[in-house]
């Protein structure tokens, strides 16, 4: 015991002393990027612009203090010995010859070959890794220096440029200044000046679509884009994703939002600078929109076991079909978490929200739709494999009080579908012991039993 404490605190002492040392082994030729700053923005956030640069200064602790860039240094000592040594290819092909030698007279296709092989190939993995990527100290208690590039600077300008132009600051200007007055250390400031944002002066659809025309104008307010609003490209790709979604909800089965194109015209005057926003939505055959046909449910059971299933039964309940071939369920309650009705428009989010409904019924283990487009209508087939009516489970373990170990063991029944009404029981048994002090003796400890039983009815 008192081996183990001190062998603990012994790495703890090295990570402290490793730590403490601010005096770092810099190339000389590279310059550790210390910090990185934007000025210049009124509008836009610091941390939006920061977020674009990929590069970032290593962590600091306690304010100035960089302990983990310190403790990287420190296994880098050790690691530039074991290369010189070659200790990591030594490694690599002693593993190589243990395996040859411990795989002699093995069948190649056999079990215990491939156990074996993969075995000394994680080991022969982990000393590749090392070599490439530094010594086990180096990647658990280190991080790697991070130092700054004239190159990656200038690219971050054009990122920042690129960001500003894409929020409306077309005229955006964007540069970069380096610090060196911290000997090894560099501070870089981006300075920025966004200048005038500009705004959205006016709005046009075109499409040959009425009815896709004449959806979009009762949903206007809902749109992203408004005019005399500042031009954001984000509000184009969100508006694009709201016109699926409007669309697929009102019966346009097959819209996407591909088909929807944007042009943007700059408008200059005196006062101020605009742009003239252009959508347009492409024409398409299959553009529009569908009432539902038929909808089916279909719970086959034959899917889900080996032996065939012989008993069918066809039900017609509200406008829906239903087809039990084995196990059955009510169509009264099922009827209930089918919200997709013939004659109604395609929604989506009617489709979805059946899928959910009838997922979280427990009952399934997965209810899939399909469809297809005949006579101008959309039929809707929902195939459902039932999961089995019973289900055990059991679990097992141990706690310790009083030092004395108290096994325990828990085991379920769930009864799926009981009455036929979607319901299910659940029961719950569990037997354990626990280790008490006795009544009359203090000092005299005993194990308790514990019994418990729960059950419950989940009605959907």
């Amino acid at each position: 015991m008192k081996i183990t404490v001190y062998k603990y605190l012994s790495i703890i002492i090295v990570l402290f002393s490793t730590s403490c040392s601010q005096k770092f082994n810099v190339k000389s030729e590279n310059y550790l990027l210390y910090k990185q700053t934007i000025k210049g923005n009124k509008s836009v956030d610091n941390d939006e612009l920061l977020s674009l640069l990929p590069q970032k200064p290593n962590k600091l602790f306690i304010f100035t203090f960089r302990s983990s860039l310190a403790r990287y240094f420190y296994g880098e000592k050790r690691f530039k010995e074991q290369l010189e040594n070659k200790y990591f290819e030594t490694k690599i092909e002693n593993t190589k010859a243990k395996f040859v030698k411990n795989t002699d007279n093995l069948d190649v296709t056999s079990q215990k070959y491939i156990r074996i092989k993969s075995r000394f190939d994680t080991r022969i993995e982990k000393y590749q890794n090392r070599l490439t990527n530094g010594n086990w100290y180096m990647q658990n208690f280190g991080e790697p220096p991070s130092y700054f590039s004239q190159i990656d600077a200038e690219k971050n300008v054009e990122k920042i440029k690129a960001y500003l132009f894409k929020k409306g600051y077309f005229n955006a200007k964007s540069s970069f200044e380096i610090d060196t007055s911290n000997k090894e250390k560099v501070t870089v400031n981006y300075y920025i000046e966004e200048n005038k944002p500009y705004l959205i002066s006016k709005i046009t659809l075109e499409t040959t679509e009425n009815s896709i025309d004449s959806l979009l104008a009762i949903h206007k307010s809902e749109s992203l884009l408004k005019v005399n609003e500042q031009y954001d490209a984000d509000n184009i790709d969100n508006e694009n994703l709201r016109i699926e979604k409007l669309a697929k909800d009102n019966g346009f089965y097959f819209f996407d939002k591909s088909m929807i194109r944007y042009s943007v015209k700059f408008l200059f005057n005196e006062q101020e600078n605009g742009v003239a926003i252009t959508q347009k939505i492409l024409s398409d055959k299959k553009q529009m929109p569908y009432q539902i046909g038929k909808v089916q449910f279909i719970d086959d059971e034959s899917l889900n076991i080996q032996e065939k299933v012989v008993s069918t039964d066809s039900i017609a309940t509200n406008g829906i079909d239903f087809l039990f071939i084995g196990k059955k369920f009510s169509t009264k309650y099922l009827t209930r978490k089918i919200f997709l009705r013939p004659g109604e428009a395609f929604s989506l989010n009617k489709q979805i929200s059946t899928q959910r409904a009838l997922q979280n019924l427990d009952q399934f283990k997965f209810t899939n739709p399909s469809f297809d487009t005949s006579n101008n209508k959309l039929n809707i087939k929902i195939l459902a494999i039932p999961l089995e009516k019973y289900q055990f489970s059991g679990e097992g373990g141990g706690n310790v009080n009083l030092s004395l170990l108290g096994p325990f063991f828990d085991v379920s029944l769930k009864v799926r579908n009981i009455f036929n009404h979607l319901e299910s029981l659940e029961n719950n048994i569990r037997v354990g012991f626990e280790g008490q002090n006795a009544f009359v003796n203090g000092s005299d400890r005993r194990r308790a039993l514990e019994l418990g039983y729960n059950t419950a009815i989940n009605i959907p």
